[in-house]
């Protein structure tokens, strides 16, 4: 029987499969107990929970924001980008079926959560790179929260876009709601700050300041650089903060209250629709 993930302490899961998305991306897939979903085990992805993820010999792990719909029984899946001097992602990336490794999850520690801003009608996403893990995920909670959402997915070539079946998903099911632009940066594609976001988004500031949120996922460095930029324009009401959690196991996200316990096992459109 699999191990159960437990949020303080890291328990052995194993892993089922791994697929090469691109040469320096793998998806790979985690076995649940056969009655258990991220879902039953109080995961809110739309909130950007996320696991820890600690082989042997590393300090602290590193965190990863699940990419497998909520609601799936028996297993769960990350999307891991790898880098030359990555102690986790190298490890990640050598394991074999059948191997283990020490997962904790769900992630913030059961005090701490993220709190959903409130009173916002469009909410702009700027994922950089892998970032687009987590921003898939917070595409989806605020889409069902009937909210209109612009997606800039920025990575430095082409080969670097992933999810890109997922994203087309929530096209064609929120055509009126919801637009994605991609840019390139090493294609001579421009990098995210106020030129772009003025000639992608300049009916944003048209707005209220109050009816936009604002997210940014990324490394730390890019994050303050990008929200900097959005702060020049005025666009600083954050889609997420970090909030206390009482009583432990509260959840909010759309996507958390929207999801129905089943079987599936890939993202469909009915999928995405439901969570």
């Amino acid at each position: 029987m699999p191990a159960s993930l437990r949020p303080l302490s890291f328990a052995p899961i194993t892993l089922l499969s791994t697929r090469q998305l691109s040469p320096d991306v793998v998806h790979l897939t985690f076995a649940l107990q056969p009655h258990e979903s991220l879902h039953s085990l109080s995961f809110d992805l739309g909130l950007g929970d996320f696991i820890r993820i600690k082989p042997p010999g590393v300090a602290r792990g590193r965190a990863y924001s699940p990419t497998s719909h909520q609601s799936t029984l028996g297993f769960f899946s990350i999307t891991v980008k790898v880098y030359p001097s990555g102690a986790v992602s190298q490890y990640l990336s050598n394991m074999k079926p059948h191997d283990t490794v020490p997962i904790a999850g769900p992630l913030p520690v059961p005090w701490l959560t993220k709190k959903l801003a409130t009173g916002h009608t469009t909410t702009l996403i700027v994922a950089l790179g892998i970032g687009i893990t987590e921003s898939l995920l917070c595409c989806q909670s605020e889409l069902l929260a009937g909210r209109t959402v612009k997606l800039l997915y920025s990575v430095k070539t082409e080969s670097d876009l992933i999810l890109l079946p997922e994203l087309a998903v929530l096209m064609k099911q929120h055509p009126d709601t919801f637009t994605m632009h991609t840019t390139l940066t090493r294609a001579g594609g421009d990098r995210p700050g106020p030129a772009l976001f003025l000639k992608l988004f300049a009916s944003l500031l048209a707005l209220p300041p109050a009816a936009v949120a604002v997210l940014v996922v990324g490394t730390k460095e890019m994050n303050r650089v990008v929200y900097g930029h959005l702060n020049e324009l005025k666009l600083n009401k954050r889609l997420l903060g970090m909030a206390f959690r009482a009583p432990w196991g509260r959840r909010h996200s759309p996507l958390h209250e929207n999801c129905v316990t089943s079987s599936t096992t890939s993202m469909t459109e009915n999928e995405t629709a439901g969570c």
